[in-house]
């Protein structure tokens, strides 16, 4: 950051709620999943990083894969009820902030808008 470079501290703050909801909604299922299922917890929370940040950032589609991650791991792990409805809140909150953080990331001048 240089010297004249001002920080949005509302930006960075939604982003760093959204990258731990999305990291909770990936982890949150991890204790029951069998044998090699276990590489989906790097692949979504590289998902999940990939959504809040870098060129990657302004796709929609990158923090939905991160969602199908989660749904994957519910799926695969069949947890308990008090579970799947804790995994079902984190990813409603995790890709409603997703929306919410492509909305607020400024455009470059020039760059036309991206498609949703």
């Amino acid at each position: 950051m240089s010297a004249g470079q001002h920080v949005a501290w509302p930006g960075v703050l939604l982003r760093v709620v959204t990258g731990c909801l999305g990291a909770a909604m990936i982890l949150l299922p991890a204790p029951e999943l069998p044998g090699r299922t276990w590489l989906l917890i790097p692949v979504g929370l590289l998902l999940v990083a990939a959504s809040l940040g870098g060129p990657l950032a302004r796709w929609r589609a990158v923090g939905t894969l991160a969602a199908v991650a989660a749904v994957v791991e519910s799926a695969i792990g069949r947890p308990a009820l008090t579970v799947l409805a804790g995994q079902g809140l984190l990813i409603l909150g995790y890709l409603l902030l997703v929306a919410a953080t492509a909305i607020a990331l400024p455009r470059r001048p020039g760059q036309p808008r991206q498609p949703r």
